[in-house]
Parts: structure tokens; sequence; C-alpha cells
């Protein structure tokens, strides 16, 4: 699981500490925050190094989860995947001059605008989709 990159623990403790104010509460020192943090939470802060297809997560998620059923499942879309690569590699090679050929590829989302600001960062904020067409007859 990954946080934003713009986000550090340094501005969540400056958050926490807004809440806190916020209730009335007593916070804890940033240093028990950081150790709390670091020891109970399995977050990173980077973007994932790939964008992932929902169907793949979800069946992760059962297979995860020990469900025999979803793991059969899981397998037979990647095999379909698997499939469905090795025919654009095979007609990569196979060339012909009689039809063009073109591939789609949405390479990754960019959510606009990039804020920090605490109240904007967790709005719903506008999605850029970057959508690559390649040519692959020429």
């Amino acid at each position: 699981m990954y946080l934003s990159p713009s986000l550090n623990i340094s501005r969540m403790y400056r958050l926490y500490l807004e809440k806190c104010r916020g209730t009335q509460s007593e916070p804890v020192k940033e240093a028990m925050y950081r150790s709390i943090f670091r020891t109970k939470f399995n977050r990173a802060f980077h973007a994932p190094m790939k964008d992932t297809c929902r169907k793949c997560d979800a069946m992760k998620t059962s297979i995860e989860a020990k469900t025999d059923a979803d793991a059969k499942k899981h397998l037979l879309h990647l095999s379909k995947a698997e499939g469905a690569r090795q025919s654009l590699r095979a007609e990569e090679q196979n060339k012909n001059q009689d039809y063009e050929a073109f591939s789609f590829d949405l390479q990754k989302v960019f959510l606009l605008p990039c804020l920090t600001t605490g109240e904007a960062y967790y709005c719903r904020q506008l999605s850029a989709y970057n959508l690559g067409i390649h040519n692959l007859s020429g």
C-alpha cells in the first residue's frame, strides 16, 4: 500500500495535531507518532511502480483470503492475458503489408491538481488519462 509521494510523516503529524486541537485531545509526541507509523502500518510514500488490472487486484485479494475458486479464475485470467500478448508478438513478427495494426495503451492516470493541503488532499480530484497509440506496422 502506498501513500502519495507528496505526503510524508511530518505532514501527517501536522494534520494529526490539527485534528487533536479540533477535538481538544492530547496529542502524542512526534517521535511516538513516527514509531507507531513505522511499526504498525505497512505504508510507503511513493507511487506504485506499475498500474495493475482491477480484475487482477480483486482476484489477488480473494486468493489471499484462500478461496480456491477465485485462485482458478485468476490463473485463467492471467493465461488469457498471456495469450493476447503472444498473439500480439506473433503479429509483430509476421508483419503483412496488406493491413495496418495499432496498439492502444492506457499508460498512467494523473490526479489533478496535485495539492498537498490536508483538506484538498483527501477530496476528489480530476483524473487525466495518458493514452498511448502505437503503430505496429511501421
